[in-house]
């Protein structure tokens, strides 16, 4: 799925506007899809290792926690508005292909399925958010927590 995107420098930018697809797009996007879904569970098991509440938890940089809030949130957005807008126009076309009808099922499914992974991984992320290594480093300095005069 690609944008029209207009990129005039300065405040003024135009809303990037989609670029509906045909249905029978819906075997590449199921591709794309599956791919980000992939990468996602991937990096939520990762962040999964940096959960606080872990005894062995692992800890991540401010840096990873940021870009994996200001990436995947961005990615969630896109596909509540995109992805699952392109899914929902499939829907409503009228279409006598049952394989097409199918496949259309599977994709809306998988969109919904990726959408789930990403709003566990960004809770995740927002809780990992706390404990990064430079606010545990922060919070042992000698003399942290205590008032300078």
């Amino acid at each position: 799925m690609t944008t029209n995107e207009s990129r005039p420098s300065g405040v003024g930018r135009k809303q990037r506007q989609p670029i509906w697809r045909p249905v029978g797009a819906v075997g590449m996007l199921t591709a794309v899809v599956t791919e980000q879904l992939k990468h996602t569970r991937d990096l939520l098991a990762l962040m999964e290792q940096a959960r606080p509440s872990r005894p062995d938890a692992r800890i991540v940089s401010d840096y990873t926690v940021s870009e994996t809030l200001r990436i995947y949130g961005q990615m969630a957005v896109h596909y509540r508005s995109v992805f699952a807008e392109q899914g929902r126009r499939w829907l409503a076309e009228a279409t006598s292909n049952t394989t097409i009808q199918q496949a259309v099922i599977a994709y809306t499914k998988l969109v919904d399925e990726h959408l789930v992974v990403l709003n566990d991984l960004l809770a995740l992320a927002g809780q990992v958010q706390n404990h990064t290594l430079e606010k545990i480093i922060a919070k042992n300095r000698p003399g942290a927590g205590t008032e300078q005069r």
